[in-house]
């Protein structure tokens, strides 16, 4: 069974120079922090209106909202968890969650172990 969630939040633009990293202008789409603990299949969605599909995207995870973990490819059920997959268009970024494994995996160089976390937070940060 699939469940979508939606969430919305306006664009805004940015100038600051050093906000963009030297660019000169910038549309941003910045969610609130989201929470997620379905142990089934579902999708969490992020509405922008940045109106076309983002050229830039960050998705962060979170299990206590005190550390974040910038996602990063490729997804390993084992291991790293959620999300299985990823699709953006003009008006939705779309995280596809897969029931059958943890939300996200983090791996520690220091235990040499991976925690896997069964609920958190979903943060998604996109530009064009």
């Amino acid at each position: 069974m699939n469940n979508a969630e939606t969430i919305q939040a306006e664009a805004v633009t940015i100038t600051d120079a050093a906000a963009l990293a030297g660019s000169s202008t910038s549309t941003q789409y910045i969610s609130e922090w989201r929470p997620d603990s379905s142990p089934i299949n579902h999708l969490v969605v992020f509405e922008h209106s940045l109106g076309r599909i983002p050229t830039s995207l960050l998705i962060l995870f979170s299990n206590n909202l005190e550390t974040a973990f910038p996602l990063q490819w490729s997804w390993e059920a084992a291991s790293s968890g959620n999300p299985v997959t990823i699709s953006m268009d003009s008006r939705t970024i779309t995280l596809q969650i897969f029931g059958g494994v943890a939300l996200h995996g983090a791996w520690s160089a220091n235990t040499g172990a991976w925690t896997r976390y069964t609920s958190g937070y979903w943060r998604v940060i996109a530009s064009v």
